[in-house]
């Protein structure tokens, strides 16, 4: 969970994601690996952090109403981040790859 925060904490930080109000709030290209097969999306996606809870959600609607996942919770599920490349969850058999966009 640790080294997850913290690669969720360097995404944010690299990619200048926080606003001045301390929220994180942003678009981004959505690449869903799962059961084989590759899916694409565009959402707005906001991450929350605090000592009781640290996850990511996609706003996009079309993702749940496609069976994919929307949520991350980075207590239970994994956050890899190389410097310069997306973010990447892990959740169960499911992959997905954050690439940010700006409007």
């Amino acid at each position: 969970m640790m080294e997850s925060l913290s690669n969720l904490n360097r995404f944010i930080q690299d990619y200048d994601l926080r606003q001045t109000n301390g929220t994180v709030r942003f678009y981004a290209f959505i690449l869903f690996y799962m059961n084989g097969n590759r899916t694409t999306k565009y959402s707005e996606i906001h991450i929350i952090t605090s000592d009781k809870l640290s996850a990511v959600y996609f706003l996009n609607a079309e993702i749940g109403d496609a069976g994919l996942p929307d949520v991350f919770d980075l207590k239970k599920h994994r956050a890899i981040y190389s410097t310069g490349e997306c973010l990447r969850l892990e959740k169960d058999k499911v992959q997905v790859s954050i690439y940010p966009h700006s409007d």
